[in-house]
Order: C-alpha cells, then sequence, then structure tokens
C-alpha cells in the first residue's frame, strides 16, 4: 500500500475530487461505514445491580487516595451451591455480556487458595466439595466511571441482611451495611474489615444515564 498527496488549491480542490474518483473507482466511496455501538458502562453495570440487587449487600468503601481509585465492596450469599445461587447467576451474567462493545469487564480471581481434606476423584464427597468451591471461591472486580467494585463471598450474609438499610450505587438501590453493623464486623474480623468505612453517598458518577429518569 502506497499513500501520497498533492498540493493542492482549494478552489480546484472540488474538481480534481470528482476526477479521482470517477479515474480511480475507491469502493467505499460515497458508502456509509456503520460502526458498532459502543454501550457505556454504567449502562451494563446498572444492569448487574438491578438484577442481583436482592442478592448483594453492600459493606462499605475505601475512599480515593493519591494513589488508588475508591473501591467498593459488597458480599453475596455462597451456600447456595446449585445453578440456581447467585454465584452461578454471576457468571451466567458476565457470560452473556462478555462479548458486547463496552470497556466494563469483570475481572476474577480466587477469593482464598483452598486447603482441606482431599477425597477420592468422583466420589459423592469431591462432586460436593467441587461445588462449593465454585460457589465460594470468587472474587470480581468491575470498574465504572473511576470506582473499582468488589464482589466476595460471606459467610455471614445471613446475619448481615439483618442489619441494613437502602443506599444507591450507580443509582440502583442496595441493601446496605449499617453503619452500627460495620462497626461490629470490623470488631470480629478486623482482618475482612480493616479500613473499611460506611457508604453515605452514590460514589459512581453517572456519566451518560440521566439518573432521576433511569431508576
Amino acid at each position: 500500500m502506497k499513500i501520497a498527496w498533492l498540493a493542492w488549491n482549494e478552489s480546484g480542490l472540488g474538481e480534481a475530487e470528482k476526477y479521482l474518483i470517477n479515474n480511480f473507482q475507491p469502493l467505499l466511496n460515497g458508502t456509509r461505514v456503520e460502526l458498532p455501538a459502543v454501550i457505556p458502562s454504567e449502562v451494563i453495570l446498572r444492569d448487574f445491580l438491578k438484577a442481583f440487587s436482592r442478592h448483594l449487600i453492600i459493606i462499605g468503601r475505601k475512599s480515593q487516595t493519591a494513589s488508588e481509585l475508591t473501591n467498593v465492596y459488597l458480599k453475596y450469599d455462597w451456600t447456595d451451591c446449585s445453578p440456581k445461587g447467585t454465584a452461578a447467576k454471576i457468571k451466567i451474567f458476565i457470560r452473556e455480556n462478555k462479548y458486547k462493545n463496552t470497556s466494563l469487564k469483570f475481572k476474577w480471581q480466587k477469593y482464598v487458595i483452598m486447603r482441606g481434606i482431599l477425597f477420592r476423584p468422583v466420589s459423592r464427597e469431591q462432586k460436593a466439595n467441587a461445588r462449593q468451591n465454585r460457589s465460594y471461591n470468587n472474587h470480581w472486580q468491575v470498574a465504572c466511571n473511576g470506582v473499582i467494585l468488589h464482589i466476595t463471598p460471606s459467610n455471614n450474609y445471613k446475619e448481615l441482611k439483618l442489619s441494613t438499610d437502602s443506599k444507591e450505587l450507580a443509582g440502583i438501590k442496595l441493601q446496605t451495611l449499617t453503619k452500627v453493623a460495620l462497626s461490629e464486623m470490623s470488631s470480629k474480623y478486623p482482618y475482612e474489615y480493616s479500613g473499611i468505612s460506611y457508604l453515605e453517598t452514590d460514589p459512581i458518577p453517572l456519566l451518560w444515564v440521566i439518573k432521576n429518569c433511569a431508576r
């Protein structure tokens, strides 16, 4: 392929263009090129939060620093290890949205390194343990508009659910751990809850969705 140009005076540019088009017959000349529609990341995130609004609890946030973005922490109930459980449904949502033209991406890593009893392969115990591991051992991270969400399992989901109020995340109402409950959990499980503060306001700015019209 060669790319070349000629210096031309503006008055004769239109006539020269017609001559060159007629002479070379470029395939795409005058053809409307359709670009794939880009779906804003916040649209997909809101769809996700709507779908799981009853299955996720906001624990709290860590505010932005000079070196880190704002982080928001959410928990799900891992104890339903069936295809109808929260973990399985999250994986289905990610799979169904994987190839959409959007910048929103779910990053997955193991929540913990599982160590325990070794079961005989293909035994009933081994299959049950594998189901539990698939449901429990998930840490999803998803970034949207300068905020990173962390979605991890909880062994105390039912207990947490008793001490929640309602707050918005990307304009979607979710169950949120109360200040008192967060303080209590921080005392009980300092390693897991250290540095997390109560979510007072929605940290995710909506750049494409009009908040009042989209709830």
